[in-house]
């Protein structure tokens, strides 16, 4: 098999390598070449997409990494985890589409350095891409951050997948920031919750946790209050 890649375009971008990527990711651009701009007609029509890029050359790095870099966590397959450290140094982001300029995207979301070379292009499907009983038995990528990074991380992944963020929505995410905090694995299979409240803090819950009714993970209740527990309570 062929070890090259032929780019369609990079990333343009204040973010330098070395430079520390926020959480959500950040604003920038994506310029295409122009002998790929034709593939950008119609892509207008995504409010999202898909971008596959490349970081590197291959190499024999470690197929066992330590989790975020936390060496009180065991080594684990990196094919398991979202670790840079990768056999083949590709890397995949979902952004968001502000706008079209001929063969400039801008998007929010990015989470890739200046002059990333960028390999390929899809629109991200929300009836395709989004499982919500998809579960991670433990919370690596919480394991580094500290409480406002882990609002802002949870924040930006409701805005995202919502459009908006309400007063019910904040009240879930700060309902889970207290479960998080006290080590309770949010997504695992083991972990019901009975939720009171209005629909869009239900909503949210759901987005967050992966539970849903007919999992037989999440009793609900409309209520004027919002409120979330954990059945039955974690030892």
């Amino acid at each position: 098999m062929s070890d090259s890649f032929k780019a369609i375009g990079k990333v343009v971008s204040n973010i330098k390598r070395g430079m520390r990527i926020p959480v959500n990711g950040y604003s920038g651009e994506i310029h295409i070449f122009k002998d790929f701009e034709d593939g950008l007609v119609g892509i207008e029509n995504n409010s999202f997409l898909v971008i596959a890029a490349l970081f590197g050359s291959p190499s024999n790095k470690p197929l066992m990494v330590y989790p975020r870099g936390d060496f009180s966590l065991e080594l684990t397959g990196v094919f398991s985890l979202r670790s840079p450290v990768r056999p083949n140094p590709i890397a995949l982001d979902t952004v968001e589409l502000i706008k079209r300029e001929r063969n400039i995207l801008k998007v929010s979301g990015l989470d890739f350095y200046d002059d990333t070379p960028i390999l390929d292009i899809k629109s991200y499907s929300p009836f395709n891409e989004i499982i919500l009983s998809a579960t991670q038995e433990k919370s690596f990528i919480f394991a580094k951050l500290n409480v406002d990074e882990r609002k802002e991380l949870l924040t930006g992944f409701v805005k995202k997948s919502l459009g908006d963020i309400s007063q019910d929505s904040i009240e879930a995410i700060n309902f889970f920031l207290e479960l998080i905090n006290k080590n309770v694995v949010i997504r695992s299979k083991k972990t019901k919750y009975k939720v009171r409240g209005s629909l869009k803090f239900l909503e949210t819950v759901v987005l967050i946790s992966g539970a849903t009714i007919h999992s037989g993970r999440l009793e609900y209740e409309l209520d004027k209050n919002n409120s979330l527990e954990i059945i039955p309570p974690p030892p």
